[in-house]
């Protein structure tokens, strides 16, 4: 079984906190995110992050890039996003799907 990334670990809410701090480019560094998580008793390597964030990115270009063809029913735009999506159960994936779709509806 394939180790879980700690940032995969997090409550629900620091992680959204995390994901939106990363893709809205709201910290000025990942030492800077580092340090926020620390102060909350996180303890989430460099390493990690960097992962993390990479794949995030990669996975919200991948989201921004379906935007301009972006299909006119929410429906198909739904399955659009979760043909896309990962996760490990069927509910990451779902949740990820969901997240994909407010990006592509927000952005």
């Amino acid at each position: 079984m394939p180790l879980v990334n700690k940032i995969e670990k997090l409550p629900e809410d620091v992680k959204r906190w995390l994901i939106s701090s990363i893709i809205g480019k709201k910290y000025g560094s990942y030492a800077d995110l580092l340090t926020a998580l620390n102060a909350q008793g996180y303890d989430i390597s460099h390493a990690g992050l960097g992962r993390f964030a990479k794949k995030l990115t990669d996975q919200f270009n991948v989201v921004r890039l379906i935007r301009p063809n972006a299909p006119g029913d929410e429906k198909e735009l739904r399955m659009k996003c979760l043909e896309i999506a990962k996760g490990v159960t069927p509910e990451k994936r779902i949740a990820a799907a969901e997240q994909y779709l407010s990006w592509v509806l927000n952005s």
